[in-house]
């Protein structure tokens, strides 16, 4: 995916899970063309990494010459902050990945709220799939898989955790059907968002969407 772009925008909106900055120092070691502006969702310190300005979508600043990240000194990498579901206002990238979590990391948060969310997270970006329909939206997050689509050892842990999540605070997993219809109810008098493309992490929990924009009468290849 990321070699068909020069631009990659990461939005790191759930703080659970490995460091933002790991996830980015892997992306851009392997993919050296790349130029990534990361989004973060609270103010935090993102090391090695240089900021620009609030919700700006001005030029590549390079990173840091910190001491304490020399491995992303060459790299062309910036940092935001950005609201979720604020608008996306960054609109020269080739791939959008919003990194959303889920309640089962972060427990506080309920499963309407998680839904809301996402849906925030999918108008914020749907102006520019349209007026961009060589961009892709990556929506990652841990997801409940469906009934037989993966190995059963798999799918009998992440039904177990499911049930505690629900024993202990009444809540529950988003299944991988039910984000695709949160895409598919996203839209406008244009068109709609569609899934064209899935894939799952090591271990079957969390779940890539790759979403398009697909114009009214038109149709798009979906997953």
């Amino acid at each position: 995916m990321w070699r068909g772009t020069s631009q990659l925008l990461i939005s790191t909106l759930e703080q659970a899970g490995p460091h933002p900055s790991c996830i980015v120092r892997r992306i851009a070691e392997r993919y050296s063309h790349l130029y990534i502006t990361v989004q973060i969702s609270e103010p935090l310190g993102f090391d090695g990494l240089q900021h620009t300005p609030n919700g700006s979508s001005g030029g590549r600043a390079s990173a840091s010459s910190s001491p304490s990240s020399p491995s992303l000194s060459p790299l062309r990498v910036s940092v935001q902050r950005r609201i979720t579901g604020r608008p996306q206002t960054v609109r020269n990238a080739g791939v959008y990945v919003v990194d959303l979590g889920s309640p089962s990391t972060s427990p506080s948060e309920s499963l309407a709220s998680l839904t809301a969310r996402v849906t925030a997270e999918l108008f914020a970006h749907l102006p520019i799939l349209r007026d961009n329909r060589g961009a892709t939206l990556v929506v990652a997050m841990r997801l409940l898989p469906d009934p037989g689509s993966v190995d059963v050892g798999v799918e009998a842990a992440a039904r177990t955790r499911d049930l505690v999540l629900l024993q202990l605070a009444n809540e529950r997993d988003l299944e991988v059907s039910e984000l695709v219809d949160l895409v598919q109810n996203v839209g406008d008098a244009s068109g709609r968002l569609a899934v064209v493309s899935r894939a799952r992490g090591r271990d079957n929990s969390v779940v890539a969407l790759g979403i398009k924009f697909q114009a009214s009468g038109n149709s798009v290849s979906t997953a």
